[in-house]
């Protein structure tokens, strides 16, 4: 019987919308948008959090959210950003 050889490669994918039926994820290199069901998503994870995947094409897998990466609403709240924004 042949190898079967898995592509593990982590990659890191950002969540830009969430529903009770659908997580649609921008996955990085090559910057892909992907559809994954609910309930794939790690629990806690929600829309800005970053997470990391494994795998390719059809087998792509959520793996959990990225411990080390701030959410993007985390990055809009540091203070610089707030008075560009004008969100003070």
């Amino acid at each position: 019987m042949p190898e079967v050889l898995m592509d593990t490669t982590t990659r890191s994918g950002v969540v830009i919308a969430l529903d009770d039926e659908v997580a649609t994820i921008v996955i990085t290199e090559p910057e892909e948008e992907w559809y994954f069901p609910a309930a794939l998503v790690p629990e806690g994870v929600g829309v800005d959090d970053v997470v990391l995947i494994e795998g390719s094409g059809r087998n792509l897998r959520i793996l959990a959210k990225d411990p080390l990466a701030p959410s993007i609403n985390a990055r809009l709240d540091r203070s610089l950003n707030r008075r560009r924004l004008d969100l003070r």
